[in-house]
């Protein structure tokens, strides 16, 4: 009887379904990774369906057509309507995996298997801030109810699986890392002749200022606030660069007005360009010179890799799997993150040697291509659902 509810053998004749559950398919890096293991993966050996929490999901316009996306509504209707909700559609769609993302997730595995019994599947892309200072004793509690249920986790980092392993009491046999991967075809740098066509789209006539961008939520995690302070202390060290550089930060969030007020209090809130959201950041990658990642805490940063795969050098701070992706002082810089000195130190380097970004930023690209493939992280996703099948 456990055997029949906790695992199954099923003899396999058509595509393995697998459910994504997820809060929302909004803008973020967790959500750019579904879209590409759902539009990539063999349609002869899987199909998908995005069930999401939430209704505001943008990402949605990147399906493929033969993708459903169900909405539950979200809203202030508390967790029992929730979980009768979740209920009811995988009630409905009976899919034979069920893979859950990130916190708000984690408490569904029971409402999951009480609905038709699917294989289990959690990823962390990433601590949240209610975890980074050590995870809550409820969320630790839950976790290890849902290892009852759940036959993979996957962790985005070294760092999260061991995580996952040390503080939240997973056992070690069911975390798999795996990285993410970007599409080298479609992320490509910029061209001499588009250059700057898009350099004018996103800040202007910029007189050849050199680019300094971030791209993702405007959230404490995230940290953009450490980057504002590091250009600000660039420019107080060298105030010619007040005139030869600009920051761009693509993305929107509750951190928006404190980011804008530490550049206006410096006296360089015209050297500040905010975009909001991006839904295709192709462009805004090119039109760069130095890509940077502030952020507190990551797993494997889509962000990171989009922007090698663009030919961008990359400064990015020490966590997650940042220093996996960026060898330093060869295709990037790593510094400690909450550091806007150190952080200032990179950047002012970069903007004093030119020559010194376009190699890094052609090493980049050449690591990008050579290491972070997508068909490799699709690969690695579409052996673990198979295995799913194959283990009993």
């Amino acid at each position: 009887m456990l055997k029949t509810f906790f695992g199954r053998q099923p003899h396999r004749e058509k595509p393995v379904h697998v459910c994504h559950l997820l809060l929302r398919l909004g803008y973020g890096g967790m959500e750019n990774g579904v879209v590409n293991i759902v539009n990539h993966t063999d349609r002869r050996l899987f199909r998908h369906t995005i069930v999401c929490l939430e209704d505001d999901n943008p990402l949605a316009d990147r399906l493929a057509t033969d993708v459903k996306l169900h909405s539950l509504g979200g809203g202030s209707s508390g967790h029992c309507a929730r979980y009768a909700k979740t209920f009811r559609v995988l009630r409905e769609i009976r899919p034979d995996i069920v893979h859950t993302r990130n916190l708000p997730t984690i408490d569904l595995f029971p409402i999951a298997k009480a609905a038709g019994n699917p294989e289990l599947v959690h990823s962390e892309h990433g601590l949240d801030m209610l975890e980074r200072g050590g995870s809550p004793l409820k969320y630790r509690a839950i976790r290890r109810l849902g290892g009852l249920f759940t036959r993979r986790y996957v962790a985005l980092s070294s760092d999260i699986a061991t995580w996952m392993a040390e503080e939240q009491g997973i056992p070690s046999h069911k975390i798999q890392r795996i990285l993410n991967g970007v599409d080298t075809a479609r992320f490509v740098p910029a061209d001499a002749d588009n250059r700057d066509a898009v350099r004018r789209a996103l800040c202007g006539e910029s007189d050849g200022c050199l680019l300094i961008g971030s791209l993702g939520r405007l959230e404490v995690i995230k940290d953009h606030e450490n980057l504002a302070y590091a250009y600000v202390d660039m420019v107080r060290r060298c105030p010619r660069l007040q005139d030869e550089t600009r920051l761009c930060l693509g993305g929107d969030g509750s951190r928006r007005e404190a980011i804008d007020n530490i550049m206006r209090e410096a006296g360089l809130a015209e050297n500040l360009v905010m975009t909001g959201y991006i839904s295709d950041p192709l462009t805004f990658y090119q039109a760069l010179d130095v890509f940077v990642l502030p952020s507190k805490s990551e797993g494997t940063s889509n962000t990171v890799l989009e922007a090698m795969s663009c030919g961008l050098a990359v400064v990015a701070t020490d966590v997650g799997e940042n220093r996996h992706l960026i060898d330093d002082g060869s295709t990037g810089r790593i510094v400690p993150s909450e550091t806007p000195q150190r952080l200032a130190d990179a950047l002012s380097h970069y903007v004093q040697h030119p020559d010194v970004i376009e190699q890094h930023a052609w090493n980049a690209r050449q690591k990008a291509c050579r290491a972070f493939s997508l068909d490799t992280m699709i690969a690695s996703y579409s052996a673990l659902y198979r295995s799913l099948f194959s283990e009993m």
